[in-house]
């Protein structure tokens, strides 16, 4: 498959969790700090906030809780944030992919510095249009 055939491409899992490490650093947490309140270690945390490894209904609400929301909270920011890379052109996969059945799909999975700011532009989007609409 050609190179320029391939299709930028985000999971899902991996927008919740950049949304997560968002609302954690802009609450003055660390990683460390996160994990040792959901009673993990930092590189299990951190595997959860990349997408990489599954993030239960449990993992969920407790940090929401710590982060000072509820889980649909976190998740419809989530979405918004899918959203506004759909209408970018990005792909995204509900699931975990792997490299080699994404390349062969023509997908190219987004690197986490991307979608970083992928999601921070789409959450300074969302936070604009509120304000927007509370005016």
């Amino acid at each position: 498959m050609k190179s320029d055939s391939l299709r930028a491409t985000a999971t899902y899992p991996s927008i919740v969790g950049k949304v997560i490490a968002e609302c954690r650093n802009s609450s003055g947490l660390s990683q460390a700090q996160v994990a040792r309140a959901l009673d993990m270690n930092q590189s299990a945390w951190s595997k959860l906030e990349r997408g990489t490894t599954p993030m239960t209904i449990e993992h969920l609400a407790r940090v929401a809780k710590l982060l000072g929301m509820s889980p649909g909270e976190l998740l419809a920011r989530a979405d918004r944030a899918a959203e506004y890379m759909v209408r970018r052109g990005v792909h995204v996969a509900e699931r975990r992919l792997e490299s080699g059945s994404a390349v062969a799909k023509g997908l190219a999975v987004i690197g986490a510095a991307a979608l970083g700011a992928l999601v921070g532009a789409a959450l300074r989007a969302a936070s604009s249009s509120d304000s927007d609409d509370r005016k």
